[in-house]
């Protein structure tokens, strides 16, 4: 890699923590107090594969929520797997209809660090053989006990499915069972023996009796906004938000629908994180903050939570933005600041993206992975308005610096000009500052009395005596030195952060989109596939 692309990745890596840099009349000392802290914009996910058993099956058509146990040396984990549309299925010929809890899993994808889910981009289930299997999913029309005989009848067609002694049976929560277990009219998915002169079954699960349901898919991710706390009981009053993959006529839907109200309890074994990353806990929620949860269904209805990801919540600063204190509560240990300007994208320490390479043509990789980086800033700085008061609670433990210096809560004045670094909650308006860092109106910092290049110089000559000083200079220089912007790095500068801007733009719009009409499109989608719905509906019980 040469040196200009090592100097920009090294500097698209700074991106978040220059954005606290930028007031010209912020002391150098406190830049780097703020930079050190840097906060994350992004969940952090990284790659995953493993292999375990299918547990839970919410729907057999993608998108779609499964949870797969992996076992390793006999101490077992749980994954929640979100398996998107374009999500990869092996092996080919088979769908989701075909799969049967128990079914060993082989998953590809990414890891969210903070929450642990996993989205899938490919899955192939290992017990699936193209070559000695076949699925068979419907309804029992027909037992014969004397010829170990089913019928099963789907879209129309009538099966007649051979039991032989290594056939298992299962009807929950008998396992094994007999055909003798089974029902007319029970619901059952199938695996057949393919190429047998007759319909010979090798697994037969019941999946529904009348409005029974054998097999719950206890466990699903949801979206909602918190209503009400109860920490005494250590319960959340919950309203759902939409969410294409919970349909109202889904007979798999043990969630609700967009609107309901759910108790969500929170126990020992609750994880709760903040947006991106960082631990948290009920006394930092605030009515009206989004959560994202993943929990398991009881049959009353209650949902336990083993994940709640505060998306209110963020380590963030004032952050990114420059305040005013407006009123000071010592008694309280509470300022009043104003957000009087928002940070710019483009800030002091700057990504430089002539990002070209030896021969001189534009890398688009990583042209792509800076624009990410402002993309990411652009979405959290449009959650906090001009204008708009916070919140900034302190205590001893609160680091705070005045004009370059260390200071006190008793230094801070009306009027200054703070950033503030801690934990925000965009709902309340509130931040618990962990870094304070102020001006006076009139502060203005030093400067050097010399340029520092004719210093340095200075001191090369006294230590090196007659060797050149350029050529000094020039090999100790770093290669990710900041060089001086010129006109065609400022226009590419521009030009990324305006594409950022728009894409940004384009996915709020799309997301308004989404929420006004994705109970409605649901509703479409079950009109135009009655039938099919059924097959994954009660399939996916399994």
């Amino acid at each position: 890699m040469n040196t200009l692309l090592k100097r920009l990745i090294s500097a698209a890596c700074l991106t978040m923590s220059a954005l606290l840099a930028f007031a010209p009349a912020l002391p150098v000392a406190a830049q780097s107090d703020v930079e050190t802290e840097a906060e994350a914009t992004s969940e952090t996910t990284s790659r995953i594969a493993f292999e375990g058993q299918l547990i839970e099956l919410s729907s057999t058509d993608l998108p779609t929520t499964i949870v797969v146990r992996k076992d390793p040396e006999g101490e077992f984990k749980d994954y929640t797997v979100e398996i998107p549309a374009d999500a990869r299925i092996f092996p080919d010929g088979f769908t989701m209809a075909d799969w049967i809890t128990g079914d060993s899993l082989a998953v590809k994808g990414e890891l969210n660090e903070n929450t642990g889910v996993v989205s899938a981009a490919a899955i192939q289930n290992i017990s699936l053989d193209p070559f000695r299997h076949k699925g068979l999913n419907g309804w029992i029309t027909a037992l014969d006990l004397a010829a170990s005989t089913m019928t099963v009848q789907w879209k129309g067609d009538e099966h007649v499915v051979q039991v032989t002694a290594d056939t298992k049976m299962v009807v929950p929560p008998k396992n094994p069972a007999a055909l003798s277990d089974f029902k007319v009219g029970d619901r059952v998915r199938l695996r057949l023996v393919k190429g047998a002169t007759a319909n010979e079954a090798r697994i037969i699960v019941a999946l529904r009796r009348g409005d029974e349901i054998f097999l719950k898919a206890r466990t699903r991710p949801f979206a909602g906004t918190l209503k009400a706390i109860d920490e005494a009981g250590k319960s959340l009053t919950v309203e759902l938000a939409a969410n294409k993959h919970l349909r109202p006529d889904d007979v798999n839907n043990l969630v609700g629908v967009p609107g309901e109200i759910l108790t969500v309890a929170v126990d020992e074994h609750t994880k709760i994180v903040r947006r991106f990353k960082g631990s948290s806990s009920l006394d930092e929620f605030t009515p009206g903050d989004r959560l994202f949860i993943v929990g398991r269904v009881n049959d009353d209805g209650t949902i336990i939570a083993r994940l709640i990801r505060n998306d209110s919540i963020v380590k963030a600063g004032l952050p990114r933005h420059l305040g005013k204190i407006t009123a000071i509560d010592t008694a309280a240990n509470v300022l009043t600041v104003q957000v009087v300007r928002k940070a710019d994208v483009r800030a002091e320490t700057k990504v430089r993206l002539q990002a070209q390479n030896d021969d001189g043509d534009e890398d688009d990789a990583l042209r792509e992975e800076v624009k990410e980086r402002v993309k990411d800033e652009l979405r959290l700085k449009k959650r906090f308005d001009l204008g708009a008061e916070w919140k900034v609670t302190y205590s001893d433990a609160t680091k705070i610096k005045k004009d370059g210096k260390e200071a006190s809560e008793t230094d801070l004045a009306v009027g200054d000009i703070v950033r503030v670094q801690g934990v925000a909650n965009l709902t309340s308006k509130t931040v618990a500052a962990q870094f304070i860092h102020a001006v006076s109106p009139d502060f203005r910092p030093l400067k050097r009395e010399r340029p520092l290049r004719e210093i340095v110089q200075e001191r090369i000559k006294h230590a090196h005596g007659k060797l050149e000083v350029e050529d000094i200079l020039e090999a100790q220089e770093p290669e990710d030195a900041v060089e001086e912007e010129d006109e065609a790095e400022e226009e590419l500068e521009e030009e990324v952060e305006d594409e950022a801007e728009a894409e940004v733009e384009a996915e709020e719009e799309a997301e308004d989109v989404d929420d006004e009409e994705a109970v409605e499109e649901d509703a479409d989608e079950q009109e135009d596939a009655d039938e099919a719905d059924e097959e994954d509906e009660d399939g996916s019980a399994v």
